[in-house]
């Protein structure tokens, strides 16, 4: 078994068999100032094929272009990373795809892996909270997010949508984003 963090206090925990090697990540919840230890699976290293990731930039095209926001985002944990994995941006210079960084940071993401929840952020420069958050460096002040699952239940990484105008809230049309969701996970899990 091959076990992955920020610390070996997660060897052992769990009794797996031979072939089910489990990957974890720390990561930050930055509501609570806690990390918390969560499963990514088989390291992220799972191979997505080209012709699925390139099914997905057009689903989230679709959504960001209905949803008329700055950025939607499939981001994926790796290591003791998460990455840009696809994207639909209206600035090419905003989240280039294979883009890096290192848990622990209390990205949006981070926190919807944590707690295995969606994540809603109307306006993080009038919140104490996410106001020091690393996306406001880009003025994505406006953040709605959901984890992504393996059919294991082990995490791929999250769906995200981003902007530097408005609450995200005020077009967010969530039937459209959960059928986003829940086709991503469909391919997931046809890939396991």
């Amino acid at each position: 078994m091959i076990w992955v963090g920020r610390s070996d206090k997660f060897k052992g925990e769990r009794k797996m068999k031979y072939n089910e090697c489990s990957y974890w990540a720390e990561v930050m919840v930055r509501a609570k100032q806690t990390a918390a230890k969560v499963e990514i699976g088989r390291n992220g290293n799972s191979d997505v094929p080209e012709e699925v990731r390139n099914s997905w930039v057009k689903l989230i095209d679709q959504l960001r272009e209905t949803l008329q926001l700055s950025a939607v985002l499939i981001m994926r944990l790796k290591n003791d990373e998460i990455e840009v994995f696809a994207r639909s941006v209206e600035d090419e210079a905003y989240y280039p795809v294979g883009e890096k960084c290192g848990l622990g940071h209390g990205l949006y993401c981070e926190t919807v892996v944590g707690t295995n929840q969606e994540l809603l952020v109307e306006d993080a420069s009038k919140d104490k909270v996410w106001e020091n958050n690393p996306d406001m460096a880009i003025g994505m002040k406006s953040y709605f997010g959901v984890p992504l699952h393996w059919s294991n239940g082990a995490f791929f990484g999250t769906l995200c949508v981003l902007d530097n105008k408005k609450s995200v809230n005020n077009s967010l049309d969530r039937e459209l984003f959960n059928d986003t969701k829940e086709r991503i996970e469909k391919d997931l899990a046809a890939l396991e």
